[in-house]
């Protein structure tokens, strides 16, 4: 994996590579020696690791570009992995989007079968999971997606960006949800 990052490094503009999983943790990375790895993991955990928060913006497989004076920052989404990308401020998104999609998919050509090195996926609690099976029937609602999500979560009163997998379930929170997604969606959860 560290040698298709190196080759990631490679696109014109590119400092830095890492491949994170859904909670932020690094799988593996190709920085320049000078980067602290201990930096490198707290930037992983706080970029990466609410995935919520980034699937609700993005959606699964979407990309986040931040752009500061001297330096770029770009996520990719994909399959149950982050690829995580620092750049120079001009550097070509198209080629970068191609180059990430490339890496992204090679899991899903494997058969999606985690390595046996990989830890089993963190148990998702119910909030979590009602929330991901309205955002699958949000999925196909294009740009009103924002929008009916939107008022999911004012009708429940429950900020559904906070919500990740290890977030607590509430029993009266589950309900609310549950009856704002019905009657916003017309579809029962």
């Amino acid at each position: 994996m560290a040698s298709a990052l190196r080759k990631l490094n490679a696109v014109p503009g590119v400092i830095g590579t890492m491949l994170c999983d859904r909670e932020g943790a690094i799988v593996a990375d190709a920085f320049p020696p000078a980067f602290d790895r201990a930096r490198l993991g707290k930037l992983a955990s706080v970029l990466v690791g609410r995935t919520a928060v980034l699937e609700g913006v993005l959606g699964a497989g979407g990309t986040l570009d931040l752009r500061f004076g001297t330096a770029r920052v770009v996520v990719h989404a994909g399959d149950g992995q982050r690829l995580v990308f620092l750049c120079h401020p001009a550097v070509n998104p198209s080629l970068l989007a191609l180059s990430a999609a490339d890496l992204l998919r090679r899991p899903a050509r494997a058969g999606g079968r985690p390595s046996p090195s990989s830890p089993p996926p963190p148990p998702t609690g119910a909030l979590y999971g009602l929330l991901q099976r309205i955002d699958e029937h949000l999925a196909g609602a294009g740009a009103s997606r924002f929008k009916l999500r939107g008022r999911i979560a004012v009708q429940a009163g429950l900020a559904l960006e906070l919500v990740a997998p290890d977030s607590p379930d509430d029993p009266e929170q589950l309900a609310q949800l549950r009856a704002a997604a019905t009657e916003v969606l017309g579809h029962p959860f």
